[in-house]
């Protein structure tokens, strides 16, 4: 029974381990996040709404239609690979955006809008997995290699398109993100030795410092008009990411062998102090054992298992050295009595 009951509880320890391990793999890690607004500029912010940084903005029309848009860029962990996961928001004509901050509006003032796709590139050493891709309601199409002029003349072609149809740069956009409209979409990125947060990271610093480019486009603006708008470098400080937390604020240096140690309890407390002359001898019964060496600062170590406690005061000369008499003295009484008697036999006599 008892084996039986051991052998139980050693499987079920073992299938435990198995389906936690499972779990680890399989199971999303927590999200990395970012967001970023593009209209008359370029802002952004952490998954807190803190701003991280803010820059301008090109359009291929003069003056600007107004438009803007709001997109959240959160990263998570899923095995070895990144799911990117695409928060949308058509913000042109909006009191804020969806961070509570004020839109002042600019150029034409536009209020209307369909927001057609954007494009962005991405990290070198990473893929997209188009076949992960999951589509929303308004942007259901995914594209790669994309060209985007005016501003593939001058930045090359863009990575990766989200779009509301399959021709990104035309077509009808009845179907499109209108003004106010959220959506969603998401699909892997693949590469090698993948964290989600170091890619996070990445694609903040690139966003933030031009290196990577994001473009937005839209259609039925005011009096019907389109425009596309380019984000510039945003820059502000790398605040997020792998590089700000880590072990160098936490760690060894604040908590660890400085503050708690030898020099608390060490060869200052025990030794030669607590055992040598002082206890053994008549000197050490009394005062010594109850006084300050003892009970005092001095804490571990000898002081206490030392020759104070156990030595002379205990059973040295304070409690039994007058009840039993030395051998000399027992001797010297010996021979007082006996001259005694005698003197006195022969005053008899």
């Amino acid at each position: 029974m008892i084996n039986k009951t051991f052998s139980t509880l050693i499987g079920s320890s073992v299938l435990a381990a198995g389906l936690a391990a499972t779990s680890t793999v399989l199971s999303p890690s927590a999200a990395q996040a970012f967001s970023l607004f593009l209209g008359d500029t370029t802002d952004i912010y952490d998954d807190n709404g803190n701003l991280l940084g803010s820059g301008g903005s090109l359009s291929s029309n003069d003056p600007k239609e107004g438009v803007s848009s709001f997109i959240d860029f959160d990263f998570t962990q899923l095995g070895n690979d990144v799911l990117l996961k695409l928060n949308i928001t058509n913000t042109t004509g909006q009191a804020t955006d969806p961070l509570g901050n004020t839109l002042t509006p600019f150029g034409l003032e536009s209020t209307t809008s369909k927001f057609t796709g954007f494009t962005f590139d991405i990290l070198d050493g990473l893929s997209v997995n188009t076949g992960s891709f999951a589509a929303g309601t308004a942007f259901d199409y995914i594209s790669t290699n994309n060209n985007f002029s005016p501003f593939s003349n001058s930045v090359g072609n863009f990575d990766v398109a989200i779009a509301d149809n399959d021709n990104f740069e035309g077509g009808p956009a009845n179907n499109a993100l209108a003004e106010g409209e959220f959506d969603m979409v998401s699909f892997l990125l693949t590469g090698t030795g993948l964290v989600a947060s170091n890619v996070e990271a990445d694609f903040l610093s690139g966003f933030q410092d031009g290196s990577l480019n994001f473009a937005t486009r839209y259609q039925q603006t005011i009096n019907g008009g389109s425009e596309k708008l380019l984000a510039e470098a945003a820059p502000g400080g790398t605040t997020g990411g792998g590089t700000t937390g880590g072990g160098t604020t936490g760690g060894g240096t604040t908590g660890g062998g400085t503050t708690g140690g030898g020099t608390t309890g060490g060869g200052t407390t025990g030794g030669g102090t607590t055992g040598g002359g002082t206890t053994g001898g008549g000197t050490t019964g009394g005062g010594t054992t109850g006084g300050g060496t003892t009970g005092g600062g001095t804490t571990g170590g000898g002081t206490t298992g030392g020759g104070t406690t156990g030595g002379g005061t205990t059973g040295g000369g304070t409690t039994g050295s007058e009840s039993i008499p030395e051998p000399g003295t027992i001797l010297g009484l010996a021979v007082f009595f006996g001259g005694l008697l005698t003197s006195r036999r022969r005053k008899s006599n």
